[in-house]
């Protein structure tokens, strides 16, 4: 995946992954800045409280929606982790995608 990635940077293609559960690991991370260091380090997060993911996913079981659940102790794990995460990508120096300094309107 490293590779493809650094294949379409290298043809000035942007990259978005979206498979959270990756970019939230840290050596997955390091590994793409490695690979591809002059790239800028954008992110677009959306996070999302364990309380509303839970009540979602009781409605989709409910509805018989979806496959596996998460329990509600799970999901605050995951959420306490994501946290920990986004707090570690700032000092990796990733940037939010809406931050002014990256955006190209003229507007600024």
């Amino acid at each position: 995946m490293i590779s493809s990635i650094v294949q379409h940077l290298k043809e000035k293609q942007n990259v978005v992954l979206d498979d959270s559960l990756r970019v939230m690991d840290e050596e997955f991370r390091h590994a793409v800045m490695a690979a591809a260091p002059a790239c800028n380090l954008l992110v677009k997060q959306f996070p999302i409280k364990a309380f509303y993911a839970y009540t979602r996913l009781l409605k989709d079981a409910e509805e018989g929606n979806g496959g596996s659940y998460l329990t509600e102790i799970e999901l605050e794990e995951m959420e306490a982790g994501f946290d920990r995460a986004r707090a570690n990508m700032k000092l990796e120096g990733w940037n939010p995608l809406l931050d002014t300094s990256y955006s190209r309107s003229k507007h600024n």
